[in-house]
């Protein structure tokens, strides 16, 4: 059985005039997503963040907190997902999180063909971030008449246990009074 423990909660940014986050001021937000998963056998999913209107991700980062057992964790990505089939936030063959442990991370590292990025918290490590990989922004653009998700989704197998906190900084696309939300779910 597959269960979800969310909470949300939507903070105005402080920061100073100047910064590359600065646009989220007024016109964005950052929100942020626990998702707690157990023996999620087979091909599972959760829903991150739902959202009403075409919105520009800036960044999506989860923080691993918990790993109980993770050995069959494969195949996990980012997808966008409305009334159809799921569109790849990275590629969608994925990549193994067995090795995670506690506060490892896991991001968008990079465009679409790219797997979802997985630095495993056992080492100290520093890395430069190019063009690619700063922030790896993307735009999401929504679909009529559909509830549009970003979602984690994944491959486990029996006494899957693990959990990811999820943070997403965004700002909607359209300026012409028509505002997208973006809810933690």
């Amino acid at each position: 059985m597959l269960t979800s423990n969310h909470f949300s909660k939507v903070a105005p940014l402080d920061y100073p005039l100047g910064s590359p986050y600065s646009m989220l001021q007024y016109s964005g937000g950052r929100n942020i997503d626990t998702v707690t998963q157990h023996n999620g056998v087979g091909a599972s999913s959760d829903n991150l963040f739902s959202f009403d209107g075409s919105i520009h991700v800036l960044e999506i980062t989860g923080t691993v907190t918990d790993v109980t057992n993770v050995a069959a964790v494969t195949l996990a990505r980012l997808e966008a997902i409305a009334g159809g089939a799921a569109v790849p936030i990275t590629l969608a063959a994925g990549v193994a999180l067995t090795g995670m442990a506690v506060n490892s991370i896991v991001d968008r590292h990079g465009p679409v063909a790219t797997a979802l990025h997985f630095h495993d918290a056992v080492a100290l490590a520093v890395e430069d971030e190019t063009v690619n990989t700063l922030l790896s922004p993307f735009r999401v653009y929504y679909e009529n008449g559909s509830t549009n998700y970003i979602r984690f989704a994944y491959t486990g197998g029996a006494g899957t246990d693990f959990t990811i906190h999820w943070q997403m900084r965004w700002r909607p696309l359209g300026e012409d009074g028509v505002r997208a939300n973006v809810v933690a779910v």
